[in-house]
């Protein structure tokens, strides 16, 4: 199966860390780290004013609204159905979980170092 990379778009990308930012304005969510990939999207959160079921399927819906907007495919999946998520219940392991979010860019082969990636929660790109 092809590897939709819908989310290199720019325009996406931004519309992407908007949404991230939005809902961490409104306490919806508190984002610790997070980076965009070219086919994914991983953050690492605390908890907010609503719970995971109800965050995340209103985060797909609207994002996934406006991604196929800005790619002009209006009424298409954008998101898959499932997502993964891994509880961190210490402090060690939401240090290994945020190491492994920050070398995404750089094991995919996108980019040397960390920083040089625009689309995350370090980014001084924005």
């Amino acid at each position: 199966a092809e590897c939709v990379q819908w989310l290199r778009n720019p325009d996406v990308a931004d519309m992407l860390r908007d949404a991230i930012d939005t809902r961490a304005r409104d306490q919806s969510w508190h984002p610790l780290h997070w980076v965009i990939m070219p086919s994914h999207l991983h953050i690492l959160y605390t908890g907010g004013r609503i719970g995971m079921k109800e965050l995340m399927r209103g985060f797909k819906h609207w994002t996934g609204t406006q991604g196929n907007s800005i790619l002009e495919r209006a009424g298409e999946r954008f998101w898959q159905d499932e997502w993964f998520d891994h509880w961190s219940r210490s402090a060690d392991e939401t240090d290994r979980i945020a190491h492994y979010i920050r070398q995404n860019p750089v094991r995919a082969g996108l980019v040397r170092s960390v920083e040089e990636w625009p689309y995350a929660s370090w980014s001084t790109q924005q």
